[in-house]
């Protein structure tokens, strides 16, 4: 039984018309953040619980998380159904970004990370050969 969670609390439970959405779609696939997609209609008890980029899907089979992922969007129709699409936490990484400083190290977690050298200091190679080279190979 396959079941769906919004921040912990119940989205989706097969057999209970109060919880149930319509059309909801898994797409996975191998090495991919995947997407999840459903229709709420208006008078679901979590219907304007869901918010964009902040709610944690996650959804279930017997218990066990198989997919995990946010809000991306919602749209709602004449009708108030609100289709809400979902990507996966593989995405999350996209959200991570390490300004570089001139000339000095930049900060990560415990330790520094070297600037990456422009093409005058890297002599015309390529960042590839110069990361191997740093790193003993």
């Amino acid at each position: 039984m396959y079941t769906i969670y919004a921040d912990d609390a119940l989205l989706y439970s097969p057999g209970d018309e109060e919880l149930s959405v319509l059309s909801p779609v898994l797409e996975t696939q191998c090495n991919a953040a995947g997407t999840l997609t459903f229709v709420l209609l208006p008078e679901h008890p979590m219907y304007s619980a869901l918010h964009k980029m902040r709610t944690r899907i996650d959804v279930r089979q017997d218990d066990e998380i198989i997919w995990r992922g946010r809000v991306l969007e919602t749209e709602t129709d004449f009708y108030r159904q609100k289709t809400v699409t979902c990507e996966g936490e593989l995405t999350y990484l996209v959200d991570s970004v390490l300004p570089v400083q001139a000339g000095g190290l930049r900060r990560h977690g415990g330790g520094a990370v070297p600037p990456v050298p422009d093409a005058a200091q890297r002599g015309g190679q390529r960042g590839a050969a110069v990361s191997n080279r740093q790193c003993g190979h």
